[in-house]
Formats: C-alpha cells, structure tokens, sequence
C-alpha cells in the first residue's frame, strides 16, 4: 500500500499479517514502524467490488498536508488498484480522505 500526497508525504506499507473474514472480507494489521490497518470489504449488491479503509498511524512525519491523495495497492508485485481522492481534510495530526 503507498499513499502520496500533493506535497511531500509518499509512505508505503507492506502488510505481513492479514487474515480471511467473513463474507470474503480481507483485515490486514501491522505495529512495526507505526500502526498500519487495511479492510477490504466487498459491497453486497456487487461483491467483485471491494471498499478499503486505510489507516498510518503513529508516524514520525510532519504536517503540512495537502489533497489530492495517490492511493496504490500492490498485490504480488503487481499494481492491482490505483485511484486519487481529492476530498480530504487535513487536521493538526494528519490526513483523512474519503471517495464515494
């Protein structure tokens, strides 16, 4: 997972622990350099299509932040999914952004 911004944050994650859910529901969680966690849960209309929440926490960056953000998940040394998000709000501690 890389996640970019229009300034100077560009942070990537590899994720080593992720484990199968319910309803094919994939949650990934790591502690080693900060607290990264991913969901990826497949809508129920369309279960080919996933919706992710992404968390960096506990980083050692600094502000200032700025839309949009560059999101990248990689698969197997593969880039499986790359998308922009330009709805976001910046607070004193980071970066949240969300797509609809």
């Amino acid at each position: 997972m890389r996640v970019q911004d229009n300034l100077a944050l560009d942070q990537s994650h590899t994720f080593a622990s992720c484990t199968n859910g319910f309803g094919g529901r994939v949650k990934c969680s790591d502690t080693v350099g900060g607290r990264f966690k991913a969901d990826f849960k497949p809508l129920h209309a369309t279960p080919s299509v996933f919706t992710v929440k992404v968390n960096f926490l506990h980083l050692g960056i600094n502000a200032p932040f700025a839309a949009p953000v560059k999101v990248t998940i990689t698969h197997n040394g593969a880039v499986v999914r790359m998308d922009t998000i330009s709805d976001c709000r910046e607070s004193g501690s980071g970066l949240s952004c969300r797509e609809f």
